[in-house]
């Protein structure tokens, strides 16, 4: 449509349309754009009907081959993180078995054994006392804390706190007035910790992560820790570690037990181990490294399915002291992969380790300590005489956390507890320190104490 406009000419004029036509295309602008569109996009490439056959085939064939192999459930779908052979399986059956076998499975009330099984038996036995413990003075049949009463049994104490479950503040009020109960009775402030733990693993809704809180327990759990704080364990010098395993060797002899014990306590103070670290353990754990003149221990193997104080397994620690280094090897020859690396049980060589202390003449003084003294006194040492810095201790000593290391910079608390002991104690250990790879090597015999 044209108009004609004076001052410039003939004009197009355009038409104006309403709101909702103008803001609307037609339906026929729709469809056109629609099949420009259509036509840019690739034409499907045409398969026969014998290609479609084969691929139809193929495909099968790839879904028989992943069922096969991966654990069918009751559907006959494979089930998720499925894939493992039937070795695997029959695997996992054996060890199952051989953890019942050896584990004295008694599930708690309204547990599983496997929900049971989440506290290692030695734990286990301390946490199922305190708790006979509490049900014994809660249910009024003991008249002090800490002796509880024969008539009565575990599983009725049990049963009795899992009726208080769901009950927080009963609960709460029955345990805080038992800690009450035992701080004024004399009693060790962890007794507290081990409580609260020992409820969480009975009843898992006072768990951290469950609904259930128990905040007096906790309160008077704190106020027991100012009040009376737990001991330390303070470490032993180096040089008394040298005279406890001189004498150890000695006595070693006297009873007609294999020397290597104490071959191993001193291993146990050189690597910082557990007690527990080592009992497991056999030959084909210790090997010597290629590279350099050392020894590589691995503590926790997965294979054992028995993890550390934290969990982990397949740790190391390097044992790379010269003399011991040299007496290990000349001792892993004489001795086949399966045979265990302590000769001895735990019970025998935890007496032999108290005898010790005894014969050299320091429980008097300094206490008589137990075999995890080892552990502490190693890392103390390596600190104090700047062996090791506080990251290698750390490492070392398989410690999360820095602040458990702290401990070790306080290196004066060994040169005190090393003055405690008389002077013929004091001269006997250095000179030990000097004849203990030769003792050991059984090269000489063991120096007898004074």
């Amino acid at each position: 449509m044209q108009g004609f406009d004076t001052a410039r000419g003939p004009v197009k004029v355009l038409r104006v349309l309403p709101h909702d036509d103008a803001s609307r295309p037609s339906r026929h602008r729709q469809l056109r754009e629609s099949e420009v569109a259509a036509s840019r996009l690739p034409s499907p490439r045409r398969r026969s009907p014998k290609r479609l056959r084969e691929e139809a085939t193929d495909v099968g064939q790839e879904s028989r081959v992943a069922c096969d192999g991966a654990e069918l459930g009751a559907a006959g779908l494979p089930r998720r993180g499925g894939g493992s052979s039937e070795a695997t399986r029959q695997k996992r059956l054996k060890s199952a078995r051989v953890t019942e076998q050896a584990d004295a499975i008694v599930a708690l009330p309204g547990r599983t054994r496997l929900e049971t099984l989440k506290v290692k038996r030695p734990t286990r036995q301390q946490y199922l006392l305190i708790l006979w413990l509490l049900g014994c003075w809660a249910m009024g049949a003991s008249q002090t804390v800490m002796d509880g009463n024969p008539n009565v049994s575990l599983q009725e104490t049990l049963v009795f706190l899992k009726q208080h479950e769901e009950d927080d503040l009963v609960l709460d009020d029955m345990a805080a007035g038992f800690l009450d109960q035992i701080h004024w009775e004399g009693g060790h402030s962890g007794h507290g910790g081990r409580l609260s733990s020992a409820l969480a693993w009975l009843l898992p809704r006072h768990q951290r992560l469950g609904a259930g809180c128990l905040p007096r327990l906790h309160q008077a759990w704190k106020a027991a820790q100012m009040r009376a704080p737990g001991g330390t364990r303070l470490p032993y010098p180096e040089e008394l570690v040298h005279a406890v395993t001189m004498v150890m060797a000695e006595l070693a002899i006297l009873r007609g037990m294999p020397l290597e014990v104490a071959t191993m306590t001193h291993l146990c103070h050189h690597c910082y181990l557990r007690p527990s670290d080592l009992r497991q353990l056999t030959w084909g754990y210790l090997v010597p490294d290629q590279r350099r003149p050392v020894m590589v221990l691995t503590l926790h193997p997965a294979e054992l399915q028995a993890s550390s104080k934290s969990g982990e397994y397949d740790e190391t620690v390097v044992v790379d002291e010269g003399w011991l280094v040299d007496l290990l090897t000349m001792l892993k020859q004489r001795h086949r992969p399966t045979d265990p690396l302590l000769p001895v049980g735990g019970l025998e060589w935890q007496k032999l380790f108290g005898d010790a202390q005894e014969k050299l003449g320091i429980v008097k003084v300094l206490g008589k300590q137990t075999l995890y003294v080892l552990r502490h006194s190693g890392a103390s040492a390596d600190a104090w005489l700047r062996r090791r810095s506080l990251e290698e201790i750390q490492r070392r000593g398989r410690w999360r956390a820095a602040s458990s290391t702290r401990r070790y910079e306080k290196g004066g608390r060994i040169s005190e507890r090393f003055n405690r002991c008389s002077v013929p104690i004091q001269r006997y250990a250095v000179k030990c320190g000097t004849l203990l790879g030769r003792v050991l090597s059984q090269q000489c015999k063991p120096l007898s104490p004074p």
